[in-house]
Protein backbone atom coordinates (compact mmCIF):
# COMPACT_ATOMS: atom_id res chain seq x y z
CA UNK A 1 0.00 0.00 0.00
CA UNK A 2 1.17 3.53 -0.75
CA UNK A 3 0.62 6.62 1.39
CA UNK A 4 0.67 10.27 0.36
CA UNK A 5 2.15 13.36 1.89
CA UNK A 6 1.69 16.77 0.20
CA UNK A 7 4.51 19.05 -0.82
CA UNK A 8 3.56 22.66 -1.59
CA UNK A 9 5.16 26.07 -2.04
CA UNK A 10 5.80 26.65 1.66
CA UNK A 11 8.40 24.24 3.10
CA UNK A 12 6.64 21.39 4.87
CA UNK A 13 3.22 22.04 3.33
CA UNK A 14 1.13 18.97 2.56
CA UNK A 15 -2.33 17.71 1.64
CA UNK A 16 -2.22 19.10 -1.88
CA UNK A 17 -4.21 17.29 -4.53
CA UNK A 18 -1.09 16.44 -6.54
CA UNK A 19 1.09 15.08 -3.77
CA UNK A 20 2.80 11.69 -3.72
CA UNK A 21 2.26 9.12 -0.97
CA UNK A 22 5.09 8.09 1.30
CA UNK A 23 5.12 5.14 3.73
CA UNK A 24 4.39 6.03 7.34
CA UNK A 25 5.98 4.49 10.38
CA UNK A 26 3.34 2.37 12.07
CA UNK A 27 2.59 3.50 15.63
CA UNK A 28 0.89 1.48 18.32
CA UNK A 29 -1.47 4.41 18.98
CA UNK A 30 -2.71 4.56 15.37
CA UNK A 31 -6.37 5.75 15.48
CA UNK A 32 -8.92 3.15 14.42
CA UNK A 33 -10.09 5.22 11.46
CA UNK A 34 -6.54 5.30 10.06
CA UNK A 35 -5.57 1.68 10.80
CA UNK A 36 -5.29 -0.49 7.69
CA UNK A 37 -5.84 -4.23 7.35
CA UNK A 38 -2.11 -4.86 6.84
CA UNK A 39 -1.19 -3.09 10.09
CA UNK A 40 -0.07 0.19 8.53
CA UNK A 41 -1.29 3.58 9.68
CA UNK A 42 -2.70 6.20 7.31
CA UNK A 43 -1.47 9.80 7.67
CA UNK A 44 -3.31 12.32 9.82
CA UNK A 45 -6.40 13.84 8.17
CA UNK A 46 -6.94 10.65 6.15
CA UNK A 47 -8.73 7.34 6.71
CA UNK A 48 -8.26 3.76 5.59
CA UNK A 49 -10.78 2.81 2.93
CA UNK A 50 -10.75 -0.28 0.69
CA UNK A 51 -7.02 -0.78 1.06
CA UNK A 52 -6.14 2.86 0.41
CA UNK A 53 -5.56 5.98 2.50
CA UNK A 54 -8.15 8.59 1.52
CA UNK A 55 -7.92 12.24 2.56
CA UNK A 56 -10.98 13.15 4.64
CA UNK A 57 -13.15 15.87 3.13
CA UNK A 58 -15.20 18.60 4.78
CA UNK A 59 -18.97 18.39 4.80
CA UNK A 60 -21.06 21.04 3.08
CA UNK A 61 -21.94 24.00 5.36
CA UNK A 62 -24.88 23.13 7.58
CA UNK A 63 -27.38 25.51 9.16
CA UNK A 64 -28.87 24.80 12.57
CA UNK A 65 -32.51 25.66 11.94
CA UNK A 66 -34.62 28.66 12.87
CA UNK A 67 -33.01 28.86 16.31
CA UNK A 68 -29.69 29.68 14.66
CA UNK A 69 -31.00 32.67 12.66
CA UNK A 70 -30.56 36.19 13.96
CA UNK A 71 -28.09 34.59 16.32
CA UNK A 72 -24.85 35.67 17.97
CA UNK A 73 -21.66 34.01 19.03
CA UNK A 74 -21.11 30.57 17.61
CA UNK A 75 -18.58 28.37 19.41
CA UNK A 76 -17.55 24.78 18.80
CA UNK A 77 -15.92 21.85 20.61
CA UNK A 78 -15.38 18.17 19.88
CA UNK A 79 -15.63 15.63 22.68
CA UNK A 80 -13.55 12.51 23.21
CA UNK A 81 -16.17 10.43 21.39
CA UNK A 82 -15.72 12.50 18.24
CA UNK A 83 -19.08 14.28 18.55
CA UNK A 84 -19.33 17.93 17.53
CA UNK A 85 -20.78 20.38 20.09
CA UNK A 86 -22.04 23.80 19.05
CA UNK A 87 -23.41 26.67 21.10
CA UNK A 88 -24.81 30.09 20.22
CA UNK A 89 -27.12 32.80 21.53
CA UNK A 90 -30.59 33.39 20.06
CA UNK A 91 -32.49 36.28 21.57
CA UNK A 92 -32.38 35.75 25.35
CA UNK A 93 -31.58 32.04 25.08
CA UNK A 94 -28.43 29.98 24.80
CA UNK A 95 -28.64 26.87 22.65
CA UNK A 96 -26.39 23.82 22.65
CA UNK A 97 -26.47 21.29 19.82
CA UNK A 98 -24.64 17.96 19.63
CA UNK A 99 -23.99 16.38 16.25
CA UNK A 100 -24.24 12.62 16.78
CA UNK A 101 -23.28 11.02 13.46
CA UNK A 102 -25.13 13.68 11.51
CA UNK A 103 -28.18 13.83 13.79
CA UNK A 104 -28.49 17.02 15.81
CA UNK A 105 -29.78 16.99 19.38
CA UNK A 106 -30.73 20.46 20.58
CA UNK A 107 -30.71 21.65 24.18
CA UNK A 108 -31.88 25.02 25.44
CA UNK A 109 -30.49 26.98 28.33
CA UNK A 110 -32.49 28.39 31.22
CA UNK A 111 -35.21 30.95 30.56
CA UNK A 112 -33.58 34.17 31.70
CA UNK A 113 -34.22 37.86 31.32
CA UNK A 114 -31.86 40.01 29.29
CA UNK A 115 -29.44 38.95 26.58
CA UNK A 116 -26.91 36.13 26.37
CA UNK A 117 -23.49 37.02 24.98
CA UNK A 118 -19.79 36.10 25.32
CA UNK A 119 -20.26 32.34 24.95
CA UNK A 120 -17.57 29.73 25.39
CA UNK A 121 -17.83 25.95 25.13
CA UNK A 122 -15.76 22.97 26.24
CA UNK A 123 -16.33 19.24 25.75
CA UNK A 124 -14.71 16.40 27.64
CA UNK A 125 -13.30 12.92 27.08
CA UNK A 126 -16.54 11.01 27.77
CA UNK A 127 -18.96 13.39 26.04
CA UNK A 128 -19.54 15.77 28.94
CA UNK A 129 -19.69 19.49 28.20
CA UNK A 130 -20.08 22.96 29.63
CA UNK A 131 -21.36 26.13 27.96
CA UNK A 132 -20.55 29.35 29.79
CA UNK A 133 -21.98 32.76 28.94
CA UNK A 134 -22.67 36.23 30.24
CA UNK A 135 -26.34 37.10 30.69
CA UNK A 136 -26.73 40.87 30.64
CA UNK A 137 -29.82 42.27 32.32
CA UNK A 138 -30.63 38.99 34.03
CA UNK A 139 -32.33 40.90 36.86
CA UNK A 140 -34.65 42.65 34.41
CA UNK A 141 -33.03 46.01 34.95
CA UNK A 142 -29.80 47.33 33.37
CA UNK A 143 -27.79 45.34 30.81
CA UNK A 144 -24.73 46.19 32.89
CA UNK A 145 -26.12 43.80 35.51
CA UNK A 146 -24.32 40.84 33.99
CA UNK A 147 -23.69 37.44 35.54
CA UNK A 148 -21.93 34.26 34.37
CA UNK A 149 -24.02 31.14 33.90
CA UNK A 150 -22.84 27.59 33.18
CA UNK A 151 -24.87 24.99 31.27
CA UNK A 152 -23.36 21.65 32.27
CA UNK A 153 -24.22 18.30 30.73
CA UNK A 154 -22.89 15.00 32.04
CA UNK A 155 -21.48 12.20 29.92
CA UNK A 156 -24.80 10.38 30.39
CA UNK A 157 -26.64 13.35 28.88
CA UNK A 158 -28.08 14.74 32.10
CA UNK A 159 -28.55 18.51 32.07
CA UNK A 160 -27.68 20.13 35.39
CA UNK A 161 -29.60 23.11 36.68
CA UNK A 162 -28.24 26.32 35.15
CA UNK A 163 -30.83 28.80 36.37
CA UNK A 164 -28.62 30.33 39.07
CA UNK A 165 -25.53 32.44 38.31
CA UNK A 166 -22.12 30.88 38.73
CA UNK A 167 -20.70 34.30 39.53
CA UNK A 168 -21.61 36.26 42.64
CA UNK A 169 -22.80 39.85 42.34
CA UNK A 170 -24.04 41.64 39.24
CA UNK A 171 -20.90 42.61 37.37
CA UNK A 172 -19.12 39.70 35.66
CA UNK A 173 -18.03 39.14 32.08
CA UNK A 174 -15.67 37.34 29.62
CA UNK A 175 -16.13 33.71 30.78
CA UNK A 176 -13.93 30.87 29.46
CA UNK A 177 -14.02 27.13 30.09
CA UNK A 178 -11.72 24.14 29.56
CA UNK A 179 -12.13 20.41 30.21
CA UNK A 180 -9.02 18.26 30.42
CA UNK A 181 -8.32 14.72 29.26
CA UNK A 182 -9.33 13.34 32.69
CA UNK A 183 -12.54 15.36 32.84
CA UNK A 184 -11.09 18.09 35.08
CA UNK A 185 -13.13 21.24 34.44
CA UNK A 186 -12.06 24.86 34.92
CA UNK A 187 -14.01 28.07 34.38
CA UNK A 188 -12.68 31.60 34.64
CA UNK A 189 -14.09 35.08 34.14
CA UNK A 190 -13.69 38.71 35.15
CA UNK A 191 -15.56 39.75 38.29
CA UNK A 192 -16.17 42.95 40.24
CA UNK A 193 -15.00 42.20 43.77
CA UNK A 194 -16.35 45.29 45.48
CA UNK A 195 -13.05 47.13 45.18
CA UNK A 196 -11.79 46.29 41.67
CA UNK A 197 -12.09 43.72 38.88
CA UNK A 198 -10.28 40.41 39.28
CA UNK A 199 -9.80 37.03 37.57
CA UNK A 200 -12.40 34.81 39.21
CA UNK A 201 -12.49 31.05 38.74
CA UNK A 202 -14.17 27.75 39.55
CA UNK A 203 -12.44 24.37 39.41
CA UNK A 204 -14.30 21.05 39.32
CA UNK A 205 -12.98 17.50 39.50
CA UNK A 206 -15.64 16.57 36.92
CA UNK A 207 -18.21 18.59 35.06
CA UNK A 208 -20.94 17.41 37.46
CA UNK A 209 -18.94 18.05 40.64
CA UNK A 210 -20.25 20.75 42.98
CA UNK A 211 -19.36 24.23 41.79
CA UNK A 212 -17.15 26.14 44.17
CA UNK A 213 -16.61 29.65 42.89
CA UNK A 214 -14.52 32.34 44.56
CA UNK A 215 -16.01 33.93 47.64
CA UNK A 216 -13.81 36.93 48.39
CA UNK A 217 -11.33 39.33 46.85
CA UNK A 218 -8.51 37.14 48.15
CA UNK A 219 -9.62 34.30 45.87
CA UNK A 220 -9.08 36.05 42.54
CA UNK A 221 -5.89 35.26 40.61
CA UNK A 222 -5.01 38.86 39.80
CA UNK A 223 -3.64 41.47 42.12
CA UNK A 224 -6.28 43.76 43.70
CA UNK A 225 -5.19 46.71 41.55
CA UNK A 226 -7.56 48.42 39.10
CA UNK A 227 -8.97 45.75 36.77
CA UNK A 228 -8.20 42.53 34.94
CA UNK A 229 -9.18 41.72 31.35
CA UNK A 230 -9.81 38.70 29.14
CA UNK A 231 -8.64 35.72 31.23
CA UNK A 232 -7.74 32.75 29.01
CA UNK A 233 -7.05 29.26 30.43
CA UNK A 234 -5.18 26.30 28.94
CA UNK A 235 -5.11 22.83 30.53
CA UNK A 236 -2.78 19.82 30.25
CA UNK A 237 -3.95 16.21 30.46
CA UNK A 238 -3.20 15.92 34.18
CA UNK A 239 -5.18 19.06 35.04
CA UNK A 240 -2.18 21.39 35.17
CA UNK A 241 -3.20 24.91 34.18
CA UNK A 242 -1.97 28.23 32.94
CA UNK A 243 -4.34 31.19 33.00
CA UNK A 244 -3.32 34.43 31.31
CA UNK A 245 -4.85 37.92 31.27
CA UNK A 246 -3.86 41.56 30.93
CA UNK A 247 -4.03 44.14 33.68
CA UNK A 248 -2.90 47.58 34.69
CA UNK A 249 -0.98 47.76 37.94
CA UNK A 250 -0.66 51.55 38.14
CA UNK A 251 1.07 51.71 34.76
CA UNK A 252 0.76 50.27 31.24
CA UNK A 253 -1.35 47.21 30.52
CA UNK A 254 0.73 44.08 31.18
CA UNK A 255 0.41 40.34 30.48
CA UNK A 256 0.25 38.03 33.49
CA UNK A 257 0.01 34.28 34.00
CA UNK A 258 -1.19 32.12 36.88
CA UNK A 259 0.01 28.50 37.05
CA UNK A 260 -1.16 25.26 38.64
CA UNK A 261 0.63 21.92 38.81
CA UNK A 262 -1.81 19.02 38.49
CA UNK A 263 -5.55 18.97 39.06
CA UNK A 264 -5.11 19.32 42.82
CA UNK A 265 -2.53 22.07 42.68
CA UNK A 266 -2.99 25.63 43.88
CA UNK A 267 -3.14 28.42 41.33
CA UNK A 268 -0.44 31.01 41.78
CA UNK A 269 -1.10 34.74 42.13
CA UNK A 270 1.58 36.66 40.21
CA UNK A 271 2.96 39.83 41.73
CA UNK A 272 3.14 43.05 39.68
CA UNK A 273 6.87 42.37 39.15
CA UNK A 274 6.12 38.98 37.56
CA UNK A 275 4.48 40.36 34.44
CA UNK A 276 5.50 38.56 31.25
CA UNK A 277 5.41 41.63 29.04
CA UNK A 278 7.69 44.64 29.09
CA UNK A 279 6.51 47.59 31.18
CA UNK A 280 7.99 49.98 28.60
CA UNK A 281 4.78 49.96 26.52
CA UNK A 282 1.20 48.77 26.96
CA UNK A 283 -0.44 45.69 25.54
CA UNK A 284 -2.76 46.42 22.64
CA UNK A 285 -6.49 46.49 23.34
CA UNK A 286 -7.58 46.28 19.68
CA UNK A 287 -9.08 42.83 20.23
CA UNK A 288 -9.18 42.46 23.99
CA UNK A 289 -10.78 39.02 24.18
CA UNK A 290 -7.83 37.46 22.31
CA UNK A 291 -4.97 39.24 24.00
CA UNK A 292 -3.13 37.45 25.51
CA UNK A 293 -3.72 33.74 24.80
CA UNK A 294 -2.08 30.66 26.33
CA UNK A 295 -1.11 27.07 25.53
CA UNK A 296 0.30 24.21 27.60
CA UNK A 297 1.92 20.85 26.83
CA UNK A 298 1.72 17.69 28.92
CA UNK A 299 5.48 17.81 29.54
CA UNK A 300 5.13 21.13 31.39
CA UNK A 301 6.05 23.50 28.61
CA UNK A 302 3.73 26.46 28.13
CA UNK A 303 3.45 29.65 26.11
CA UNK A 304 1.70 33.01 26.35
CA UNK A 305 1.24 35.11 23.20
CA UNK A 306 0.18 38.76 22.99
CA UNK A 307 0.18 41.96 20.93
CA UNK A 308 1.90 45.05 22.31
CA UNK A 309 2.98 48.52 21.28
CA UNK A 310 6.71 48.75 20.45
CA UNK A 311 7.27 52.47 21.22
CA UNK A 312 8.06 53.06 17.55
CA UNK A 313 4.52 53.53 16.33
CA UNK A 314 3.74 49.86 15.67
CA UNK A 315 1.88 47.00 17.34
CA UNK A 316 3.77 43.69 17.24
CA UNK A 317 3.36 40.14 18.55
CA UNK A 318 5.39 38.70 21.42
CA UNK A 319 5.78 35.25 22.94
CA UNK A 320 6.88 34.08 26.39
CA UNK A 321 7.81 30.40 26.73
CA UNK A 322 7.90 28.19 29.81
CA UNK A 323 10.34 25.28 29.84
CA UNK A 324 9.37 21.81 31.02
CA UNK A 325 10.99 22.56 34.38
CA UNK A 326 8.82 25.65 34.87
CA UNK A 327 11.16 28.51 33.97
CA UNK A 328 9.71 31.36 31.91
CA UNK A 329 11.73 33.01 29.12
CA UNK A 330 10.36 36.45 28.28
CA UNK A 331 11.08 38.60 25.22
CA UNK A 332 14.44 40.29 25.68
CA UNK A 333 13.07 43.70 24.65
CA UNK A 334 10.37 45.36 22.58
CA UNK A 335 12.58 44.62 19.56
CA UNK A 336 12.35 40.88 20.31
CA UNK A 337 9.02 40.35 18.55
CA UNK A 338 7.80 37.12 17.01
CA UNK A 339 6.53 38.94 13.93
CA UNK A 340 7.46 42.13 12.06
CA UNK A 341 7.33 45.52 13.74
CA UNK A 342 5.58 47.24 10.85
CA UNK A 343 2.00 48.49 11.07
CA UNK A 344 -0.51 46.79 13.32
CA UNK A 345 -0.67 43.22 14.56
CA UNK A 346 -3.94 41.99 15.99
CA UNK A 347 -5.88 39.08 17.37
CA UNK A 348 -3.29 36.36 17.91
CA UNK A 349 -3.63 32.80 19.07
CA UNK A 350 -1.07 30.18 20.17
CA UNK A 351 -1.25 26.37 20.36
CA UNK A 352 1.24 23.60 21.19
CA UNK A 353 0.92 20.25 19.45
CA UNK A 354 0.97 17.10 21.60
CA UNK A 355 3.91 16.11 19.38
CA UNK A 356 5.77 19.23 20.52
CA UNK A 357 5.65 21.88 17.76
CA UNK A 358 4.28 25.34 18.54
CA UNK A 359 2.11 27.44 16.21
CA UNK A 360 1.20 31.11 16.66
CA UNK A 361 -1.10 32.94 14.24
CA UNK A 362 -2.17 36.56 14.06
CA UNK A 363 -3.47 39.29 11.78
CA UNK A 364 -0.94 41.81 10.45
CA UNK A 365 -2.35 44.73 8.45
CA UNK A 366 -5.01 42.58 6.81
CA UNK A 367 -2.82 39.49 6.28
CA UNK A 368 -2.71 36.30 8.33
CA UNK A 369 0.76 35.41 9.53
CA UNK A 370 2.04 32.20 11.07
CA UNK A 371 5.08 31.45 13.22
CA UNK A 372 6.02 27.79 13.61
CA UNK A 373 8.54 26.13 15.90
CA UNK A 374 9.69 22.52 16.02
CA UNK A 375 9.43 20.48 19.21
CA UNK A 376 13.03 21.40 20.09
CA UNK A 377 12.21 25.14 19.88
CA UNK A 378 13.94 25.73 16.56
CA UNK A 379 12.04 27.91 14.10
CA UNK A 380 10.40 26.50 10.97
CA UNK A 381 9.47 30.02 9.85
CA UNK A 382 11.70 33.08 10.02
CA UNK A 383 11.79 34.56 13.54
CA UNK A 384 10.70 38.17 13.64
CA UNK A 385 8.64 37.68 10.49
CA UNK A 386 6.65 34.46 10.38
CA UNK A 387 5.07 33.67 7.02
CA UNK A 388 1.94 34.99 5.31
CA UNK A 389 -0.57 32.19 4.76
CA UNK A 390 -3.56 34.20 3.49
CA UNK A 391 -3.99 34.98 -0.21
CA UNK A 392 -1.77 37.77 -1.60
CA UNK A 393 -3.67 41.04 -1.80
CA UNK A 394 -6.80 39.71 -0.07
CA UNK A 395 -8.10 41.12 3.22
CA UNK A 396 -8.01 38.39 5.89
CA UNK A 397 -9.05 38.65 9.55
CA UNK A 398 -10.02 36.73 12.72
CA UNK A 399 -7.55 33.88 12.84
CA UNK A 400 -7.59 30.89 15.17
CA UNK A 401 -5.38 27.81 15.73
CA UNK A 402 -5.94 24.54 17.58
CA UNK A 403 -4.29 21.12 17.80
CA UNK A 404 -5.99 17.80 18.48
CA UNK A 405 -4.66 14.93 20.64
CA UNK A 406 -2.61 13.27 17.88
CA UNK A 407 -0.94 16.48 16.67
CA UNK A 408 -3.40 17.17 13.85
CA UNK A 409 -4.56 20.76 13.97
CA UNK A 410 -6.37 23.56 12.17
CA UNK A 411 -5.79 27.21 11.39
CA UNK A 412 -8.92 29.15 10.46
CA UNK A 413 -9.62 32.74 9.43
CA UNK A 414 -11.96 34.69 7.19
CA UNK A 415 -10.82 36.08 3.86
CA UNK A 416 -12.53 38.41 1.41
CA UNK A 417 -13.25 36.52 -1.82
CA UNK A 418 -15.19 38.27 -4.61
CA UNK A 419 -16.35 40.92 -2.17
CA UNK A 420 -17.63 38.54 0.54
CA UNK A 421 -15.73 37.18 3.54
CA UNK A 422 -15.53 33.37 3.48
CA UNK A 423 -14.31 30.85 6.08
CA UNK A 424 -10.87 29.43 5.26
CA UNK A 425 -8.95 26.61 6.94
CA UNK A 426 -5.46 25.08 6.77
CA UNK A 427 -4.84 21.59 8.15
CA UNK A 428 -1.72 21.07 10.28
CA UNK A 429 0.27 18.07 11.39
CA UNK A 430 2.86 19.16 13.90
CA UNK A 431 4.87 21.85 12.12
CA UNK A 432 3.63 20.94 8.63
CA UNK A 433 0.86 23.18 7.28
CA UNK A 434 -1.41 22.44 4.35
CA UNK A 435 -2.87 24.78 1.73
CA UNK A 436 -5.94 26.94 2.21
CA UNK A 437 -9.37 25.36 1.83
CA UNK A 438 -12.48 27.57 1.52
CA UNK A 439 -15.14 26.02 3.76
CA UNK A 440 -18.09 28.38 3.22
CA UNK A 441 -20.14 29.52 0.25
CA UNK A 442 -21.69 32.53 1.91
CA UNK A 443 -23.54 35.36 0.21
CA UNK A 444 -23.12 37.47 3.34
CA UNK A 445 -19.90 38.04 5.26
CA UNK A 446 -18.61 35.20 7.43
CA UNK A 447 -17.62 36.29 10.94
CA UNK A 448 -15.41 34.73 13.62
CA UNK A 449 -14.73 31.22 12.28
CA UNK A 450 -13.70 28.96 15.17
CA UNK A 451 -12.30 25.42 15.03
CA UNK A 452 -12.07 22.35 17.26
CA UNK A 453 -10.20 19.04 16.92
CA UNK A 454 -10.53 16.14 19.39
CA UNK A 455 -11.36 12.48 19.78
CA UNK A 456 -9.24 9.45 19.01
CA UNK A 457 -9.84 9.84 15.28
CA UNK A 458 -9.07 13.57 15.01
CA UNK A 459 -12.64 14.61 14.38
CA UNK A 460 -12.87 18.29 13.58
CA UNK A 461 -15.40 21.05 13.01
CA UNK A 462 -15.47 24.76 12.17
CA UNK A 463 -18.33 27.12 13.05
CA UNK A 464 -19.04 30.70 11.96
CA UNK A 465 -21.78 33.32 11.72
CA UNK A 466 -23.01 34.57 8.35
CA UNK A 467 -24.35 38.10 8.17
CA UNK A 468 -25.57 40.13 11.11
CA UNK A 469 -23.05 42.91 10.63
CA UNK A 470 -25.84 45.43 11.22
CA UNK A 471 -26.16 44.21 14.80
CA UNK A 472 -29.30 42.12 14.26
CA UNK A 473 -27.51 38.78 14.39
CA UNK A 474 -26.75 36.31 11.62
CA UNK A 475 -27.06 32.62 10.79
CA UNK A 476 -24.82 30.07 12.52
CA UNK A 477 -23.34 27.45 10.17
CA UNK A 478 -20.73 24.77 10.58
CA UNK A 479 -18.80 22.09 8.73
CA UNK A 480 -17.37 18.88 10.10
CA UNK A 481 -14.77 16.49 8.82
CA UNK A 482 -16.45 13.57 7.05
CA UNK A 483 -15.79 9.92 7.90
Amino acid sequence: MRFRRLACALPGLWLGSSCILEPLVVREECPSLRATADGSCCPAWSQAEDGECVVRAWSAPQALGADSEKAYGGVVAVDGLGRVHLAWAHQAEVLHAIDKDGQLELYKGPALLGQARELDLAAGPEGESVVVFRQGGFLGESDTDGAIFAMRQTAAGTLLDASEPLSPGIDAYQPRAVIGAQGTTFITWNQWTGANYGVAHASLAKVDSPLQAFTSVDDVLSQPIFFSNAPRPAMASDGSLVVTWYQSVAGPLLAFVSERSGAEGVLSRPTPEQALSSAEAPLSAIQPTFNPTAAIHDDGRAAVFWTQEDNEGHIAVYLARRSADGVWAKPASLQDSLGPRTGTACCGQVAISPNGPLAAVWGQDGEIRLSLENADGSFVTTPGEGVVISSPGALALDTFVVYGPSGAGLITYREEIDGVFQAVAHRIVGSEVGPAQVLSSASEDVNEPRAAVAGSNDDAAVVWREGGNDGTGGTIRYVRLNR
